[in-house]
């Protein structure tokens, strides 16, 4: 394999990491936030679309869009990565309890607070093995010549 190959494949992986890292972890981080927070269910939107794909019978990947007046900017996107089964319940949406206006709270759903734990070791498993991906085509770039 030539050495412009070698480094092509580093970067696609590389790419690869950066996009998957940015993808899952905006939801993913601002659940985590949030995850000793009281919730409600959110009366005033609802789910307009929500699609789980399972692969490998173990890799779920789910993107879940919410609309309504309760919805900063009336509408929000969702997407979740996650290992291992999701169970049948249909998802909800939820906000964070309190006073004040509801499109200033915090949103999210039932799929992602009730996973929480399961997506955080869902993402470090991932960004690790695409992580190992990355250095291992960086090790093989900078080997031998052929």
């Amino acid at each position: 394999m030539t050495i412009i190959k070698r480094l092509l494949a580093f970067l696609v992986m590389l790419g690869l990491f950066g996009f998957m890292g940015w993808w899952l972890s905006g939801d993913l981080w601002a659940d985590f936030q949030h995850r000793n927070d009281t919730f409600e269910d959110v009366r005033d939107a609802k789910i307009v679309s929500a699609k789980c794909k399972s692969k490998l019978f173990v890799i779920s990947f789910c993107g879940v869009k919410a609309q309504g007046a309760g919805v900063p900017g009336n509408e929000r996107e969702f997407s979740y990565f996650i290992l291992g089964g999701l169970g049948d319940e249909g998802i909800g949406l939820r906000r964070t309890a309190g006073s004040g206006p509801a499109a200033s709270r915090y949103l999210t759903t039932t799929t992602g607070i009730d996973y929480l734990t399961t997506r955080i070791a869902s993402y470090l498993i991932l960004m690790g093995l695409l992580g190992a991906l990355v250095v291992g085509c960086l090790f093989i770039a900078g080997g031998k010549k052929s």
